[in-house]
């Protein structure tokens, strides 16, 4: 909980009264994109990066700073400024111990972005190279989020056989992948069904809605599970069964 990084976060503003940002920035890197960010608190994150107001010497700080920025923006709708700040991480990614990797979450991160802006293309081009990344890294969490951000862009521009086909490999991987989290195995699942019901396919829809529910509930996936409810209620809209709908 958010109680828990307390003592982490009151050091940190510590560290920044005593202009100690070199140290400061590594103790947040810590617990920003780990926790607060999943947890909803973009807006404090960017709140406190930006108090890290002196260059940062380590050259691996400013690309992880600029990573968490996005992030941040990303998550709050701020999709232009995420990508100003992908960009810059882009550009310092050279810095990070293991680059490959890093350029593969910058270019699906920036996909994400670019599908909430519209540019679907875009979108797929970049999911499409990070999951290539994430292939020849051996990385299949990455792949699956690769998958599932194509899979999303393509249901937008109308293709649904391209966004049944990727939502289907990611369900492939999460499978055979005994690590994979409950979460990972529900959004592949809902991404999926939601591919399935834009093209017609309302049974098929229902039964990975179902997956989808049974995954996010199994994860304490609270917005997952609503949101799978949801699906499934405007899936039997379509089909006609108000009852079950209701």
């Amino acid at each position: 909980t958010i109680e828990d990084l307390s003592p982490t976060l009151k050091a940190y503003q510590h560290l920044l009264n005593a202009d100690a940002y070199e140290a400061a920035a590594s103790l947040f890197g810590a617990v920003d994109v780990r926790f607060l960010l999943p947890w909803g608190f973009s807006r404090k994150v960017l709140a406190l990066r930006h108090q890290l107001k002196s260059p940062l010497i380590d050259p691996l700080l400013p690309h992880r700073h600029h990573f968490a920025m996005g992030l941040a923006y990303r998550n709050l709708g701020l999709c232009r400024q995420a990508l100003k700040e992908f960009s810059r991480a882009g550009e310092l990614v050279e810095f990070d111990a293991d680059p490959t990797r890093a350029l593969a979450e910058i270019w699906a991160e920036s996909s994400d972005a670019h599908r909430l802006l519209g540019h679907y293309e875009e979108a797929v081009a970049l999911a499409r190279r990070a999951s290539e990344s994430f292939t020849r890294l051996n990385n299949r969490s990455g792949e699956v989020r690769s998958m599932v951000l194509a899979g999303a862009a393509l249901r937008r521009l109308g293709d649904f056989a391209g966004a049944i086909e990727h939502g289907e490999r990611a369900i492939a991987l999460t499978t055979a992948v005994p690590a994979m989290t409950s979460k990972q195995r529900g959004d592949a699942y809902w991404h999926a069904g939601q591919a399935y019901r834009r093209a017609g396919a309302l049974d098929t829809a229902l039964k990975y809605f179902q997956a989808g529910l049974d995954y996010a509930r199994a994860s304490g996936d609270r917005v997952g599970a609503a949101t799978a409810l949801n699906n499934m209620a405007q899936t039997y809209v379509s089909a006609g069964v108000w009852a079950e709908a209701l």
